[in-house]
């Protein structure tokens, strides 16, 4: 944990996405314009539901990440984390997150993320209103066109996940 009066003395610079630092911000530390809120629900799995949107992309965390994440975006807000200009993004730990710019927090990648694609998002959703890994799960998901198996694993990997274990 980071004292917060150790940054007293220096400059701070608010940042958000499409905005640009001025050469003379470059090497000050960095805020969000915004505080960033806690992640959307839908980032973790273990609050996985049924109703959930199947997106493009979308990036899990697991029971084990949660309380780090949260560390980091408290990183973030206090300006103990890298800001990447080129592609608007903080970086805590080796786990780079993006900003909307109104606040709203995500993870992209990194270390204990994972991310899943619109086909495993849709064999979750099948899982979840299933109630699990079902016969009738089974079936939803062998209706599917154009899915591999590593998909199907991963997903079930996936959905293993959401519980911790010991």
């Amino acid at each position: 944990m980071v004292d917060d009066e150790s940054h007293d003395d220096e400059e701070i610079v608010r940042v958000a996405p499409g905005v640009k630092l001025r050469p003379e911000d470059r090497g000050k530390r960095a805020i969000p314009a915004v505080p960033l809120r806690k992640v959307n629900q839908r980032h973790y799995l273990r609050r996985f539901h049924p109703s959930a949107k199947a997106r493009d992309k979308t990036t899990y965390i697991p029971p084990e990440m949660e309380a780090i994440v949260e560390e980091d975006r408290l990183a973030i807000n206090r300006g103990d984390a890298v800001w990447n200009q080129g592609d608007a993004s903080w970086t805590v730990a080796d786990r780079l997150y993006r900003d909307e710019g109104t606040g709203t927090f995500y993870p992209v990648v990194g270390e204990g993320f994972y991310p899943a694609n619109r086909t495993v998002n849709v064999i979750l959703n099948y899982l979840a209103k299933a109630g699990g890994e079902t016969p009738q799960a089974a079936f939803l998901i062998s209706t599917m066109s154009k899915v591999s198996q590593d998909e199907i694993d991963y997903a079930i990997w996936l959905w293993r996940k959401r519980v911790p274990r010991d």
